[in-house]
């Protein structure tokens, strides 16, 4: 698990499409008083646990306001 603060961009050479697999949030107030966004992603169908967490990210409401940022300028 990962708690991201700041998003900064990275070159890849060979950028690759993945499989779509599932992917659940939760918004919660941490033991901080702060509000969170937490992403978690699971696997596709032939992994060997289905059904488990693979991946959960933690955005703060600076590294959310980035992203959202960076959603709007990337996608209009």
């Amino acid at each position: 698990m990962a708690l991201v603060t700041k998003l900064e961009p990275v070159e890849k050479e060979r950028p690759t499409i993945h499989a779509p697999v599932r992917c659940g949030y939760t918004a919660f107030t941490g033991s901080d008083g702060k509000r969170h966004l937490q992403l978690d992603t699971f696997g596709s169908l032939t992994r060997q646990m289905v059904g488990s967490a693979s991946q959960s990210i933690q955005l703060n409401a600076a590294s959310a306001a980035q992203l959202k940022r960076l959603i709007e300028k990337k996608f209009s």
